[in-house]
């Protein structure tokens, strides 16, 4: 913060960062599928055992990161609603911003909670919303911005190289989306038929 230039420099802070962060999500995703396989959930937490004291800790030290990061989150959003309602709370903004926060942390660890099983939906968000902002719409500003500002280089590269951007997030995102939509159906369709089966049988039994 003392030297925002750094941010975009050369190496960047946001590239070390990014590198730092997928380098950790692979390592932990490839170790996490070659120790449990298929039987892997959708946080690596839920693999562990529960009568390991290591196990244990990792999961204490994970809740709290999430705990105290968590509404850290709501920056951009935050920003978005107080600039809306500047008019209205502009003599207790702290007091209305720690009110927001706390609400919307409540909003969501309540569908957490409601939610019995939260993976296919996971999925679903990430598939969606990782090839649209994380691909798709960084490659279309830059085609917009690009032909105002310098051309798309020698034989049009960063043109072509923005258009398969465009075209592999939207295979990505359509593959990733029908396949989350899919588990969500098979997850509550099994789940409604183990129901019907146990009252059937439970049933039965009082007769």
């Amino acid at each position: 913060m003392e030297k925002p230039e750094q941010f975009l420099g050369k190496p960047s802070v946001l590239l070390i960062a990014m590198v730092c962060v997928t380098v950790l999500y692979t390592v932990i995703g490839f170790l996490g599928f070659a120790r449990f396989g298929d039987t892997i959930r959708g946080s690596i937490t839920l693999n562990l055992p529960t009568d390991e004291w290591s196990a244990i800790t990792g999961q204490v030290l994970i809740g709290l990161a999430i705990l105290f990061t968590f509404g850290l989150q709501f920056y951009i959003p935050m920003e978005i609603i107080l600039k809306k309602l500047e008019n209205r709370i502009a003599k207790s903004r702290n007091i209305s911003e720690i009110a927001l926060r706390t609400g919307i942390m409540i909003v969501m660890g309540g569908l957490a909670i409601a939610v019995p099983d939260l993976e296919p939906f996971i999925s679903l968000v990430g598939a969606v919303f990782f090839g649209s902002l994380g691909l798709f719409v960084p490659a279309f500003i830059e085609i917009v911005f690009l032909q105002t500002n310098g051309g798309f280089g020698k034989l049009n590269w960063l043109l072509w190289k923005n258009l398969f951007l465009m075209l592999f997030a939207l295979v990505a995102m359509f593959a990733g989306a029908f396949v989350s939509i899919k588990d969500i159906i098979e997850t509550y369709t099994d789940g409604h038929d183990k129901t019907v089966t146990t009252t059937t049988v439970s049933s039965k039994s009082l007769f």
